[in-house]
C-alpha cells in the first residue's frame, strides 16, 4: 500500500510540475543565508495529516526513500495541527489527509481544505482496522 501511495504521490507531483519526475541531486534549490552560508531547500513540501504515529512514520520513510532529499515532510496529528500548518504556509505541494482524524467528522477535513485552500493538491489516505 505504501509503495503505491509513493508512486501516486510522485505522479501527482510530476503532474503539478507539468513534467515527468525523476529525483536528481539538482532538483533541490539553493538559498544563501549570510549567517550559515548556502542552504539547500526541498523541491517539494508535503504535509502528512494522520492521527496514527506509526502510519505517519511509515509514510515519512516511504516518501523519503522514494523522493530522497528533494522532499520536506511535515506532520500533523489532528485537524487543529493541520489548520495551524496551513495558516503558516498555504502553498504546500501536497497534503496527504487521513479521513478519520481527531477534530474531523467524515469529509469535514477535506471540505476545510477545499474551501480555504483550493490550490493545494490533496490525496485522501485512510484505513480501518477489522
Amino acid at each position: 500500500m505504501l509503495v503505491s501511495t509513493c508512486v501516486g504521490v510522485t505522479a501527482i507531483l510530476a503532474q503539478e510540475a507539468g513534467e515527468r519526475y525523476t529525483a536528481q541531486p539538482q532538483d533541490t534549490q539553493r538559498n544563501y543565508n549570510k549567517e550559515t552560508g548556502p542552504q539547500i531547500m526541498a523541491a517539494y513540501e508535503i504535509l502528512i495529516a494522520d492521527d496514527h504515529p506509526l502510519f505517519r512514520s511509515a509514510l515519512r520513510q516511504a516518501l523519503t526513500l522514494s523522493l530522497g532529499s528533494t522532499v520536506r515532510l511535515v506532520e500533523a496529528e489532528n485537524i487543529a495541527e493541520l489548520e495551524s500548518c496551513l495558516q503558516e504556509k498555504s502553498d504546500w505541494d501536497l497534503v496527504l489527509l487521513d479521513l478519520n482524524m481527531p477534530g474531523a467528522h467524515g469529509f469535514s477535513g477535506l471540505v476545510l481544505l477545499r474551501g480555504q485552500y483550493p490550490q493545494v493538491p490533496v490525496v485522501m489516505i485512510s484505513a480501518q482496522e477489522p
